[in-house]
């Protein structure tokens, strides 16, 4: 059966069952290629340990200059040797530490050498968070008159 315009007219059951099929297989088309777009490739992003703003340069010190004889006070200052820094710093961080028998006083020096050692009161005490400008520093450690052999000691820092 042929319409007005000379193109054989189809049924509207026909039509419809076009449409249906048309429209399902653009349905499948666009969720096959939106599934395929979404599982191109995963990526895993690493573990990131952010800087503190404290590096320390050594993790064994060493002395840096004159240690007081026994009989007399005085100060020895620690450096991680060949005039490298203990640590450098441009952060507000908290030491944990305890002083054994013979010590008396932990200090910071800027490592620059700007001040001698006993002669700049940069206190450093356990549990008390310091605040240090951008630099390089050293420790400097008071020692009493008596005691001959001064012990080791761990100082730890955190955020």
């Amino acid at each position: 059966m042929l319409n007005t315009s000379g193109f054989r007219k189809l049924p509207l059951k026909k039509i419809l069952k076009t449409r249906i099929i048309l429209g399902a297989i653009a349905v499948m088309v666009v969720t096959t290629s939106a599934v395929f777009a979404a599982f191109l490739f995963t990526q895993t992003f690493p573990p990131v340990t952010r800087p503190s703003g404290l590096l320390a340069n050594c993790t064994t010190l060493s002395v840096d200059g004159a240690i007081p004889v026994v009989g007399t006070t005085g100060f020895i200052q620690l450096d991680c040797g060949g005039g490298v820094a203990a640590f450098s710093t441009s952060a507000t961080v908290t030491p944990t530490f305890t002083l054994p028998a013979g010590y008396t006083s932990l200090q910071y020096v800027p490592a620059d050498g700007t001040f001698a050692c006993g002669t700049y009161s940069g206190p450093v005490t356990s549990g008390n968070p310091v605040t240090f400008g951008v630099g390089s520093f050293d420790y400097c450690i008071s020692v009493d008159s008596d005691t001959l052999v001064l012990a080791t000691f761990d100082i730890s820092w955190a955020t």
